[in-house]
């Protein structure tokens, strides 16, 4: 039945080891219990209702042919093309911004305190990349470290660093 079908699709990657591993790891055993019964739960629920709404009239559908899309298909194809839009949009400003910067960047290593997930360094990369003179960011939580490359002053650096929410440690530049 489709309605199992997808239940193993929504449930298998979300209770695969290393997921599960993740979670108790951030946010400790309660939360694991919670997320798994919601997880179950959740799926089981979905795919009886996903059964009841599209399962039934599928079994006989197969033969029939239909020139016209549904509004469900259209309207996932339309987020889909919208999200790539999106991602490629992204890519090509970035590619686009390493083009007009000069060959010859400084970069700039600071050491970052106050980073405490994945989060924290997504959020200060694009915040450093965002930074006119800046080429690249890459920030490391297990460092602790922002290495920033590109033609733009220490001082700015850090006080952009301290304005997200962040503690400046030390600073040095290589050339």
């Amino acid at each position: 039945p489709l309605g199992a079908a997808l239940v193993f699709l929504m449930a298998g990657p979300a209770t695969k080891v290393a997921t599960n591993g993740a979670v108790y790891r951030t946010h400790g055993r309660p939360n694991l219990k919670n997320y798994l019964v919601g997880i179950v739960l959740g799926s089981l629920s979905l795919g009886v209702a996903f059964e009841h709404v599209i399962g039934q009239g599928s079994a006989g559908a197969a033969g029939h042919h239909m020139h016209s899309e549904s509004i469900m298909s259209l309207l996932a194809s339309g987020v889909m093309g919208c999200l790539l839009a999106s991602f490629a949009f992204g890519d090509l400003r970035q590619w686009l911004k390493g083009r007009r910067m000069d060959q010859s960047n400084d970069i700039v290593k600071i050491h970052v305190g106050g980073m405490t997930c994945g989060g924290c360094t997504s959020r200060l990369t694009r915040v450093l990349e965002g930074i006119d003179g800046v080429k690249s960011a890459h920030v490391s939580l297990e460092l602790a470290l922002a290495t920033i490359e590109g033609r733009v002053a220490t001082d700015v650096l850090g006080r952009v660093i301290e304005q997200a929410g962040f503690d400046v440690m030390e600073q040095s530049s290589d050339e």
